[in-house]
């Protein structure tokens, strides 16, 4: 039986159960009260340039210092860091993360005294797993279709389709499939620290000020600026879907499990299709 026919029922099965998913998370969403523009951050655009610059330094002097070891002297300047082992580049792009996300909730926390305004509070409503877990699932095609208009966008352009620099190192090295660094950083450590960065502070500080779509496009294609070019469009929407999922809750708890799935499940399919 060829590859086509093969495919056809798991992408039949995923539509079924995007389709499933999505009257589940659009069933449940007229009952929540969702996010209050008077609960967002009014800092949160300040705080969230000052902690990307505060990651825009941890990275080179965070190289600088292991350079400096006698037991760590060959590696890599600042500027050339997609030339470390995988487990050590994504450790150190998670730590610039949390310390991005760290400054920026002891900021609030010193001007303010609170943290809960940058989307730090409890998930109120259907559970926080199913919620999370259907709004991800329902996702998915639109996730892969903005993947396929990306190629076809970049082709256009004259520019090389590909994959995100990590995926690929990850890919081409089957040592670092088993690696506990490379799950816990991508699966946990960044995508937390992300959904503070980007939507607790940064989607927050533009709700001040801006209708919620407004707010959850601009934070979306800043999200993915950020990010490598070869998947910009899905990055964005990405980023403006989950930006609507703390909208709509109005807590970060549903995007972090978004983000953290989309990690994880991305991780996985690569490790599987490069180990098959």
């Amino acid at each position: 039986m060829g590859a086509p026919f093969v495919q056809l029922p798991l992408i039949l099965l995923l539509l079924a159960a995007s389709t499933g998913a999505m009257a589940f998370v659009m069933g449940r969403v007229k009952r929540m009260q969702g996010l209050q523009q008077a609960a967002t951050s009014p800092h949160g655009v300040l705080l969230f340039v000052l902690g990307l610059m505060a990651a825009l330094f941890v990275l080179p002097l965070s190289l600088a210092l292991l350079r400096s070891a006698a037991w760590l002297p060959e590696l890599p300047g600042p500027d050339d860091a997609e030339a470390l082992p995988l487990p050590l580049l994504v450790g150190l792009q998670a730590l610039s993360t949390a310390v991005s996300a760290a400054l920026i909730m002891t900021a609030a926390w010193c001007i303010h005294r609170r943290v809960d305004d940058l989307g730090l509070r409890a998930h109120r409503g259907a559970s926080a797993l199913a919620w999370g877990t259907c709004l991800w699932v329902a996702c998915v095609p639109v996730l892969v279709a903005a993947r396929l208009v990306n190629d076809v966008l970049l082709g256009l352009l004259g520019v090389d389709s590909g994959v995100q620099e990590q995926l690929a190192l990850f890919a081409a090295d089957p040592a670092t499939h088993s690696s506990p660094i490379v799950w816990l950083a991508m699966v946990l450590v960044i995508p937390v620290g992300e959904e503070i960065v980007f939507r607790g502070a940064l989607y927050g500080g533009l709700r001040r000020g801006l209708p919620a779509p407004w707010a959850m496009v601009i934070s979306g294609l800043i999200f993915a600026s950020l990010h490598d070019v070869s998947v910009f469009l899905p990055v964005a929407l990405l980023g403006m879907l989950l930006a609507w999922a703390y909208e709509r809750t109005g807590s970060l708890l549903v995007p972090c499990l978004v983000h953290a799935l989309q990690n994880g499940l991305t991780l996985l399919l690569v490790a599987t299709e490069t180990t098959s």
